[in-house]
């Protein structure tokens, strides 16, 4: 599933917020991003948030300070998992090249395989 096509402004949007969520920081301001832009309206900056929200590239909350952050990818999935099973998880990747989600992606293809 793919999320739908960005008009070129939605993309100047998108391109401005990508770097600083990535990183774990604050959104810019609507103030901000029309600056990097060079335009002059946080209204229209309101809108290309909110339609990057609609499909699915951002969450935010509206009349929310701060509110955005990036959407899942589609197609994934978040667990949540005990701390004990976290501790051993991370023990047992420790050593090997892969990630968490490898190895639970790898481990529930064999349970499902078993289990078909």
């Amino acid at each position: 599933m793919s999320r739908p096509t960005l008009s070129p402004a939605e993309e100047g949007v998108y391109r401005v917020l990508l770097p600083e969520l990535q990183a774990g920081r604050r959104a810019p301001t609507y103030a901000a991003i029309a600056a990097r832009l060079g335009m002059v309206s946080k209204g229209a900056i309101s809108l290309h948030v909110r339609r990057l929200a609609e499909k699915g590239y951002i969450t935010y909350r509206p009349n929310a300070q701060q509110s955005i952050a990036l959407a899942p990818a589609p197609n994934t999935v978040t667990i949540q998992l005990p701390p004990d099973l976290v501790t051993r998880l991370m023990a047992h990747i420790a050593p090997r090249s892969a990630t968490a989600g490898d190895v639970i992606a790898e481990a529930l293809t064999e349970y499902l395989g078993r289990h078909a």
